[in-house]
């Protein structure tokens, strides 16, 4: 069989699901979600890791790690950063919430690759 993922229902802005217990997994994160009305609406998939965690396709673009546990503290230091500095418009192609405190982003080299080196 092919990998597990729910098609959502049409018209619907639930995200895809992938990974053996996502279903069962989804509704923790659905809660954690819904207080980022933001955020919520712009996930476009959600992947269980290794029956652990959670990878969250943003815009269809942008893979979010998502911590193991104090997922909801994660989404929230995602929307602030978002807020303040538009972190999801930017050239990023990964944002890294894993570690408290910490938020590592992965730049989108071939973005900044052409805005740096085509000046017109």
């Amino acid at each position: 069989g092919h990998v597990g993922g729910a098609t959502p229902p049409p018209g619907s802005d639930l995200p895809w699901l992938f990974g053996e217990d996502a279903p069962r997994a989804w509704p923790a994160l659905q809660e954690a979600l819904a207080r980022h009305p933001e955020l919520a609406p712009r996930v476009r998939a959600a992947v269980r890791v290794g029956g652990r965690r959670w990878n969250l396709l943003i815009d269809g673009r942008i893979e979010v790690r998502l911590p193991e546990s104090d997922v909801a503290d994660a989404l929230g230091r995602l929307a602030r950063l978002e807020a303040a500095d538009r972190l999801l418009e930017r050239a990023v192609v990964a944002v890294d919430l894993r570690h408290p405190g910490l938020v590592a982003v992965e730049p989108d080299l071939s973005v900044l690759a052409a805005a740096g080196g085509g000046r017109t």
